[in-house]
């Protein structure tokens, strides 16, 4: 049986979809998802290893010019346990 690569992208298709899926990666505050998230939206928009070109560390100054080249803006937002 031939295993074929799983495009995560591809359900990934409009910028709603790709806000609901960086939120939850910055709300579970694992790096790796985050740089993932990103990755998958590039992927999503055509940007093919745009990762990889600009950085192959994932590091917070590379996740913020990702996330200026997306068009995508970082807001923070008190938990709810700490607004209380």
């Amino acid at each position: 049986m031939e295993l074929k690569e799983f495009e995560a992208a591809k359900y990934f298709p409009t910028a709603e979809a790709q806000s609901e899926l960086l939120s939850d990666a910055l709300r579970s505050g694992e790096a790796g998802y985050v740089a993932s998230a990103l990755d998958t939206i590039a992927r999503a928009r055509g940007l093919d290893g745009f990762i990889e070109r600009s950085a192959p560390e994932p590091t917070l100054a590379a996740a913020l010019r990702m996330m200026r080249v997306l068009g995508v803006e970082l807001q923070a937002k008190l938990s709810e346990a700490k607004a209380a």
